[in-house]
């Protein structure tokens, strides 16, 4: 089954208006994981003409949710040691 030629060309216009708009969130998206070279090699993928880049979603989320783990036991453990010297030197006073 045939298509008119209006139609056809209304499709590719679509469908070039969403290619647009998804490089453009692709460059948001490296912007909110510096650094992440998978984010980087799908945007730069993405820009470069291949519409569909792989990019495993559930790899993405947790690799940022550990990474960000990592930081807050980081984090906290300082916050145990800085306590611990504080209480130290109120004690030596």
């Amino acid at each position: 089954m045939s298509v008119p030629a209006a139609f056809d060309a209304a499709l590719h216009v679509q469908a070039a208006d969403l290619l647009v708009e998804a490089v453009v969130y692709a460059g948001y998206e490296v912007e909110e994981v510096p650094g992440n070279e998978r984010v980087r090699i799908w945007e730069s993928d993405l820009v470069a003409g291949n519409h569909d880049p792989p990019l495993n979603i559930a790899e993405l989320i947790y690799g940022v949710v550990r990474d960000r783990m990592k930081k807050t036991i980081r984090t906290r453990q300082l916050m145990r040691l800085l306590q611990a010297r504080l209480r130290m030197v109120m004690r030596s006073r």
